[in-house]
């Protein structure tokens, strides 16, 4: 039922254009809430298959495909590096954070892996999100000096909103309207030692 009024729809919208383009409704992707039966051989043949059927139809363009697989697949652990100490203890400096507790999120935040990509798409050592960087940062968020300045950045506005120490690091990890998170607090502080 849905295919026909589909179609009705689109011969409606489009005229005698789309009696020349010929659909093959197999491929249409069904809604997001049923489950279609896919075998896991074959999943991005059929999720392009999907894509391909939707530009066809909806005459919409695939979104960009960002380098983001191949810097997931990277790993550079930067623990002993001293162009990142550097610019920790002034990113500390400018923010007036001590350099200890920016290094406590970092360890916490990516175990020191400087292309890390968290499961909310929060990038770098200091997991920022892409949101909390001007257009210049979002450039290159995994470099040190623009994902360490967001990162002091956000943790300095969280002091501002909450003076608290504990209360501001839980509010890094949830935000500034977040619920206070002890579990995190907590694996903070055993890498702080004021």
């Amino acid at each position: 039922m849905r295919k026909i009024i589909l179609i009705v729809l689109l011969i409606f919208l489009t005229g005698e254009r789309f009696a020349q383009i010929k659909i093959s409704l197999e491929k249409i992707p069904k809604p997001y809430y049923s489950k279609p039966k896919i075998n896991h051989e074959n999943l991005d043949k059929v999720e392009e298959e999907n894509y391909k059927a939707l530009i066809k139809t909806a005459k919409i363009k695939r979104p960009d495909k960002s380098p983001v697989k191949e810097i997931i697949k990277k790993k550079e652990i930067v623990k002993n590096n001293k162009e990142l100490d550097y610019v920790i203890k002034s990113k500390a400096k400018k923010y007036n954070i001590d350099y200890k507790l920016i290094r406590a999120i970092i360890s916490h935040e990516s175990r020191w892996d400087k292309y890390a990509l968290g499961k909310s798409k929060d990038k770098g050592l200091m997991q920022v999100m892409s949101y909390n960087m001007t257009k210049k940062e979002q450039e290159d968020p995994y470099s040190f000096e623009n994902n360490i300045e967001v990162g002091t950045r956000y943790l300095r506005s969280c002091f501002s909103k909450f003076v608290d120490l504990k209360t501001s690091v839980s509010c890094y990890n949830r935000g500034r309207n977040g619920k206070y998170n002890p579990a995190y607090v907590n694996a903070i502080m055993k890498h702080y030692k004021p």
